[in-house]
């Protein structure tokens, strides 16, 4: 037994149910878009793209280095630590001018010692799926900690 006022709300909703039936229909049977361009949207003419760059993976060569670029702030000099880096995610200084970098696709953490990257990963660290950000503690000087955030594999 269904009321009027039972009726009167089922109604709107079977339709707008339909209406939203058709519309996720027809947003499937729309053209796929078109390749991104050889040039990013918004860069010059004469930049070209790295061979296997492209979409979220950067794919512009840098300018010759070191370099001074102007912001609105302050000026920002930009110079070479090291060679080899593959996507790096993350990466912390540490006080004695050393570094340690983690990286997107292999999930590991390495160091770099008077800009030489060390090619062997970090050891006794966790099994790692991904690896995030990273930061020392504030009392890294005194009890050597780093902290980092990691999806465990």
């Amino acid at each position: 037994m269904h009321t009027d006022a039972h009726r009167k709300l089922v109604l709107p909703l079977m339709g707008i149910l339909a209406l939203g039936t058709i519309a996720g229909f027809a947003q499937q049977t729309q053209p796929q878009p078109a390749p991104p361009p050889a040039i990013a949207p918004g860069a010059a003419a004469g930049i070209t793209l790295i061979e296997g760059g492209g979409r979220g993976r950067g794919g512009f060569a840098l300018p010759p280095l070191p370099a001074v670029f102007n912001t609105l702030q302050q000026k920002i000099r930009v110079s070479v630590v090291t060679h080899g880096l593959d996507r790096p995610w993350s990466f912390i200084i540490l006080p004695d001018g050393d570094m340690l970098v983690s990286f997107r696709y292999t999930h590991e953490i390495k160091a770099i010692h008077q800009g030489l990257l060390d090619p062997q990963p970090l050891s006794g660290l966790p099994p790692m799926r991904s690896v995030f950000d990273m930061a020392l503690h504030p009392k890294f000087s005194e009890n050597k900690l780093v902290y980092f955030g990691y999806a465990r594999a």
